[in-house]
């Protein structure tokens, strides 16, 4: 069950070293008990972290922590993400979009055929993916990234419940995700996807499998939007519950690859989020990181960093300041952004490829004055979280031509 009574949740603010500050959640023993006793061992004994990683989910994964390359725009061809990569990059590999919309072509039939020759190709290049799959758009002018045949649940009365809506406030396409016929294909999907990549001749290449922000819109805003579309009446605690369904379907079809959720809204269930994903061993991340941004998953990172895989995006809009409509951002900036991932103690950070930001990045991640060039994980935590164990610690099978 999720905790529907505010006022068991409080929020102050957590002051970062860079000068910036974000709201800090703080849930009931009842939602978040896992996380607090696994801080309090923590920060307590020194026999803390043996203790804390026999009451999480774990498994032995591959584990290349760093920065990545994010490439723009969703199912782009291998030959983009070919020469996307520098010889002399600093980044470890690529993180690189796959719509369901591509993923599942017909019912029940899915095509994975280009997550694998990007596999293939970036395992010739001693390089690794993140494989990031989006189901909705929150871009107006971008058509749905979810199956055009997807429908919700059977009607009352006949006919079925929309799967999808245009959200008010952004335009795009999301999903209805609290119907359980929704939930229930994408959670297929991902099971599939799991499934059939860990049993590919390549899958030495991939570093982790990430799922878009949990973000779906408004019911203030959009609640016209859905009376419009047709789909089934919102339902939060069903909401809830199934993105972590879904989730758990990903990772559970996973034994050796990280799997992380993108965390940012709704607000009131970020805690239930951070949670379950983190009971679960999983990877708790977001698509924007921003020194000036107040997200509300920054908040719960410290009760989970050591703990679980963390890894954020820094996404079109988070290269200007203010967001989205100030100025590009510049060197100075880009640091101030690395010292905020630091501050956050994330594994993992994604740089999105804009023309005239990305080789700023570039320049900064290969300076020996802001980035201890022998540092593997360019200045990222490069330790294993307890929740992952070293990958030759299981016999795991699939040819290793590089790393672990």
């Amino acid at each position: 069950m999720i905790n529907n009574e505010k006022k068991k949740t409080a929020s102050s603010e957590i002051k970062y070293n860079n000068g910036t500050s974000a709201r800090k959640l703080h849930p009931t023993k009842k939602r978040l008990p896992l996380i607090k006793i696994c801080a309090a061992l923590l920060l307590s004994l020194g026999c803390a972290a043996e203790a804390s990683a026999q009451s999480l989910s774990q498994k032995a994964c591959r584990w290349h922590p760093g920065h990545y390359l994010a490439l723009p725009g969703e199912d782009r061809p291998t030959t983009e993400m070919e020469r996307a990569l520098n010889p002399d990059t600093p980044f470890k590999g690529v993180q690189k979009i796959y719509s369901w919309n591509a993923l599942e072509p017909s019912p029940g039939h899915y095509d994975f055929s280009l997550i694998k020759a990007d596999l293939a190709s970036l395992r010739r290049r001693n390089k690794r993916l993140i494989v990031q799959v989006w189901t909705k758009t929150f871009h107006p002018e971008r058509g749905p990234n979810h199956p055009t045949f997807l429908k919700g649940s059977p009607k009352p009365g006949g006919g079925y419940y929309a799967a999808a809506f245009r959200p008010e406030r952004t335009g795009g396409y999301s999903l209805a995700f609290w119907d359980p016929a929704v939930a229930s294909k994408c959670r297929n999907l991902y099971r599939a996807l799991g499934k059939e990549l860990s049993c590919d001749p390549n899958v030495s290449a991939l570093e982790a499998v990430n799922l878009d922000e949990t973000a779906w819109g408004n019911v203030k805003a959009d609640g016209q939007a859905l009376l419009d579309a047709g789909t089934m009446p919102y339902n939060r605690e069903k909401f809830g519950q199934n993105m972590m369904l879904m989730f758990k379907g990903l990772n559970d079809s996973l034994p050796h690859t990280v799997a992380i959720q993108f965390i940012n809204w709704p607000q009131d269930l970020v805690p239930y989020f951070v949670e379950q994903v983190s009971s679960m061993g999983g990877g708790i991340g977001g698509p924007d990181l921003h020194p000036d941004l107040d997200i509300p998953t920054y908040g719960q990172l410290p009760s989970v960093a050591g703990l679980v895989p963390l890894g954020f995006a820094v996404q079109w809009p988070d290269t200007y300041t203010p967001p989205r409509t100030g100025r590009p951002h510049n060197r100075a900036d880009v640091i101030r952004t690395l010292r905020f991932a630091q501050q956050l103690k994330l594994n993992y950070v994604f740089w999105i490829k804009r023309n005239g930001y990305i080789e700023i990045v570039e320049e900064v991640l290969k300076d020996p004055s802001v980035v201890k060039q022998s540092d593997p994980a360019g200045g990222l935590v490069a330790r294993y979280p307890l929740s992952v164990l070293p990958i030759n610690s299981t016999v795991v099978s699939g040819p290793k031509p590089f790393g672990q």
